[in-house]
């Protein structure tokens, strides 16, 4: 009597453990979406910081901006009152006789206010324009280095050493480390002088025509307005 065959009972469980797939050591979870999603996390975080950090460096930039162009405008300010106030010092001690009414167009256009009316009447009105004529004056001035003070919207304050150089039929008169304190208003766009005070001077030299000294009074005349 033959034996039953056996070989295929065998053998089945074989064949079955052969179709089912192993898994490769560290391959990647098909059903398992967990590395995707911390991913696209990640790069949402970045991108969000990377929105707020140009956020933070624009809002820096404009307030620098704003900084800068604040201190440019207040610089700017304050040259236009030094450029004026060094003008207006230069013009006032600076005149001749043979052209006075340019000398107080000069002043007048540099002037407002109170100091417009009192320069007017003491240049026109007064002994000042006589005596200059008289003694054939001529006064040239320089100015060195301004000092600004306040400057607060329309009004300002500087300080101004002038020189003065005057020439006269009787000799020559040199005064120098003058200072003019004027207080400055803003009249329609310009720095104009309101107000000045002669402070006096460090050195005065009169010589006669021949150049020896001259003591004694002026030997021509210097201009001392002010206005209040």
């Amino acid at each position: 009597m033959p034996e039953p065959a056996l070989t295929e009972e065998h053998h089945a469980p074989q064949a079955e453990e052969a179709a089912t797939p192993v898994k490769p050591s560290g391959a990647p979870d098909p059903g398992g979406p967990a590395a995707p999603v911390v991913r696209r996390g990640r790069a949402r975080a970045a991108g969000a910081l990377g929105v707020v950090a140009f956020t933070a460096v624009t809002a820096a930039g404009v307030l620098q901006w704003r900084e800068a162009s604040g201190l440019s405008r207040e610089r700017a300010t304050r040259l236009a009152v030094s450029s004026a106030a060094a003008r207006f010092g230069r013009l006032l001690l600076t005149y001749d006789y043979r052209d006075l009414r340019r000398a107080r167009q000069d002043v007048l256009a540099l002037s407002t206010g109170d100091f417009l009316s009192t320069y007017d009447q003491a240049f026109v009105g007064g002994a000042l324009q006589n005596v200059i004529v008289k003694l054939k004056a001529v006064s040239t001035a320089s100015v060195g280095e301004v000092y600004v003070g306040d400057v607060d919207g329309a009004r300002a304050d500087a300080l101004v050493p002038v020189d003065q150089q005057v020439t006269s039929d009787v000799g020559t008169r040199r005064v120098t480390g003058t200072y003019l304190r004027l207080k400055l208003l803003l009249d329609r766009g310009s720095w104009k002088v309101d107000q000045v005070v002669t402070l006096g001077a460090a050195d005065e030299q009169v010589t006669g025509k021949d150049g020896t000294p001259v003591p004694g009074p002026d030997a021509s005349p210097t201009p001392r307005r002010s206005g209040s």
